[in-house]
């Protein structure tokens, strides 16, 4: 009688303990107001330097709004992780076709533009992709202030557009160099045979940069994309190695080539480097006639060098169609992707291949959060246990 008495005030407290345990666990994962895992963290920049937010190394996301307005800015602050380290920040906004676009990206220090960068888009391009990369670090020459200075402002401004568009971020750091000297300089390589395709597994895209699927080099992939749709992959390049890839889009049935015709769909891939910097798109118009878009200018990743894709890590390759939302079309294509030459570990600084170079702001990991998650369950377990033995007495 005394544990049936008990069930009511047992039942309310369990509800609240439950509630208050699975309010922890989403405030401990970020899991209230989170944008998809493919656009990582939101970073509400400020329009100046007084109310810029911080943001550590990692993917992100924010607004950007109309050229020329308050809202067209947005404004960061970076730190380098150690003195003298480097930090550079990826930018990339999809501009809508047809319309005239640009974004600007500067890392600054004080009242000094230590870097910076800019994309543009004309109304009648047709380019998938804005995108900019700001660096500081040994290999980007600066002045002596830009160089030591231990924390960075990062604004990121609309040049052209009247709408307002969502970008995304990918701030890094690596290790500070002593003397970029030091490290070699490389010249760009001769391409290998055109590369082919015999037989693929199932591809396993993901949709941007942090959920990218995975490649093994020379290993082709299958898949199909839609008529408005971007599909990416990410494969590991080490210091004195090579990149080259090949999209090849088969020959497509009598229907989808109609589809395609159509609505005008075009195909796009580029690849992204792991500092988030992208090289320039390249197009096929031929989708329903077996055509293929490839890279055959590799160059050796090396941190002495004035090429764009040369940061040893995590590369994307993305495969983008432009035409359409609402249209049902499976265009099928072919992916491979081969990393050649030798690893020369004397041509950089020793950084990890996995994620943004150096360390990586993903939030808490899972296993901490479930440790931390079941002892809140497990603390108000035992305030139950603790509850129902005093109402006993």
């Amino acid at each position: 009688m005394i544990v049936l008495a008990a069930l009511p005030r047992l039942r309310r407290a369990l509800a609240a303990t439950t509630a208050a345990s699975l309010l922890a666990t989403a405030l401990l994962t970020g899991t209230p107001g989170a944008a998809a895992a493919d656009d990582g963290r939101r970073a509400k920049g400020g329009t100046d330097a007084n109310s810029a937010a911080e943001v550590s190394p990692g993917d992100w996301w924010d607004e950007l709004g109309p050229a020329g307005t308050d809202q067209g800015v947005r404004v960061y602050l970076v730190d380098r992780g150690e003195p003298n380290g480097g930090v550079a920040a990826g930018i990339s906004l999809e501009p809508q076709a047809a319309v005239e676009d640009g974004i600007e990206v500067k890392l600054i220090h004080g009242s000094e533009v230590c870097n910076s960068d800019r994309d543009q888009t004309y109304g009648s391009s047709v380019e998938p992709q804005l995108n900019v990369l700001a660096e500081v670090s040994a290999r980007v020459r600066s002045s002596e202030a830009c160089a030591s200075a231990q924390r960075l402002v990062l604004t990121v401004a609309r040049t052209n557009g009247t709408d307002t568009r969502r970008i995304r971020l990918r701030v890094t750091q690596t290790p500070a160099v002593a003397n970029v000297d030091n490290y070699p300089k490389v010249e760009p390589t001769e391409a290998g045979a055109a590369l082919t395709v015999a037989s693929t597994t199932e591809g396993e895209p993901g949709t941007w940069l942090g959920d990218a699927g995975t490649l093994e080099s020379g290993r082709a992939v299958a898949s199909s994309i839609g008529a408005h749709q971007r599909h990416t992959y990410r494969i590991g390049v080490r210091w004195g190695q090579t990149l080259r890839w090949m999209v090849v889009f088969p020959e497509a049935s009598p229907s989808v080539r109609e589809q395609i015709e159509k609505h005008g769909v075009t195909a796009h891939s580029w690849l992204v480097n792991p500092m988030g910097g992208a090289g320039a798109a390249t197009e096929a118009y031929s989708l329903h006639s077996g055509s293929d878009i490839s890279d055959r200018t590799p160059t050796q990743t090396a941190y002495n060098s004035t090429q764009r894709n040369n940061m040893q890590g995590q590369y994307v390759l993305v495969v983008q169609t432009l035409g359409p939302d609402g249209v049902e079309l499976a265009i099928p294509y072919q992916l491979v992707a081969v990393v050649e030459g030798e690893v020369r570990t004397n041509l950089g600084p020793d950084v990890p291949l996995e994620g943004p170079v150096g360390a990586v702001g993903g939030g808490i990991e899972w296993l901490p959060v479930a440790v931390i998650g079941l002892g809140v369950v497990l603390a108000a377990a035992g305030g139950l246990v603790l509850y129902a033995a005093r109402g006993r007495r």
